[in-house]
């Protein structure tokens, strides 16, 4: 008979947006940051019948794998209350993963699954290290040594943003970026960044980004940041424009940059394969008016969110 620590757990975490990989493998070195929003919310509880695993359509898999990654066959009900769109490049998967492992782990009285051996077990991609990072601390994700990294015991680094600064995210109705195998493929058929080429982007995550969010003597300048951003992400997009059909994968979003553009304003970055791109702004009212001003540009063709960083891991509530 399977003894319970408690009777339910329910998880809330953040949306993990990927500005873009700054090396291929076997590094998958990168950047990215934990918003507020759209969140991932599961709640996993001992039940006296069989189990039970709720989600949304497409869904239901990736929660039944988690939870059976850790309680096997234990009775539980395991229901994934909220999500982002899957493959829009906000980083779901792993964090359904995290937090129903987490869940069903705490659920049980063990302890945290650690990401590593868990996404192993589940067969997901080795490129999940700044969607864990948020997932246990939040804020701006920077990893320039990716793997390698991790196999020398660095971990990513987890910058907290001001807390005024919000990001206008613009997710397209149409296409999504790939996953899984068809990534896998993508990233196998890519030309290899030049040394120099990475090295400029690797400077970009360990010095100018930084030093934008307010990290040296200066203080935060969220358009110096926006500006760095939008570099960063035009030269990861070039690179994999033949991949993609462009700098950006969405019409939508080509459309949102040709406007930023027309008034002097950076590019949006697109969150890793999108299509989602996001863009960020000093405070509540920039913010709004720019999503204001994307609605009336592209109507039904997109859904414009303004979230804030999350400069913390996931909630937990327990009883």
């Amino acid at each position: 008979m399977t003894q319970f620590a408690r009777q339910s757990v329910t998880v809330t975490a953040g949306a993990r947006l990927h500005f873009g990989l700054c090396a291929l493998a076997p590094e998958w070195s990168g950047a990215g940051v934990t918003v507020e929003a759209p969140v991932t919310r599961v709640t996993i509880a001992a039940t006296d019948g069989p189990a039970e695993f709720v989600a949304p359509e497409g869904e239901e898999e990736r929660l039944r794998a988690a939870v059976r990654a850790i309680a096997g066959d234990a009775p539980v009900r395991a229901e994934l209350l909220a999500c982002p769109p899957a493959h829009s490049g906000l980083g779901s998967g792993t964090q359904i993963a995290l937090a129903a492992a987490t869940a069903t782990a705490r659920l049980l009285g063990e302890p945290d699954p650690v990401a590593g051996p868990l996404f192993e077990q589940l067969g997901r991609a080795n490129r999940s290290r700044l969607g864990a990072a948020g997932f246990l601390s939040g804020g701006m994700l920077l990893d320039p040594l990716g793997a390698i990294g991790a196999a020398q015991g660095t971990a990513v680094r987890c910058v907290q943003l001001p807390a005024e600064w919000r990001w206008v995210i613009v997710l397209p109705a149409e296409g999504g970026g790939v996953s899984g195998e068809e990534e896998a493929a993508a990233l196998r058929r890519m030309p290899p960044m030049s040394r120099p080429f990475s090295g400029g982007l690797r400077r970009m995550i360990l010095q100018s980004l930084p030093l934008a969010a307010g990290l040296g003597e200066r203080p935060p300048n969220a358009v110096l940041f926006a500006r760095i951003l939008g570099d960063y992400g035009m030269r990861v997009g070039k690179h994999f424009a033949s991949l993609q059909g462009g700098v950006f994968v969405s019409p939508a979003v080509r459309e949102w940059a040709a406007d930023r553009k027309d008034r002097n304003l950076p590019p949006p970055a697109q969150s890793s394969w999108g299509p989602a791109a996001c863009s960020v702004f000093g405070s509540a009212e920039l913010a709004e008016a720019e999503a204001r001003r994307v609605r009336s540009l592209l109507g039904d063709a997109v859904t414009v969110l303004v979230t804030a960083t999350r400069n913390r891991g996931a909630d937990f509530k327990e009883r």
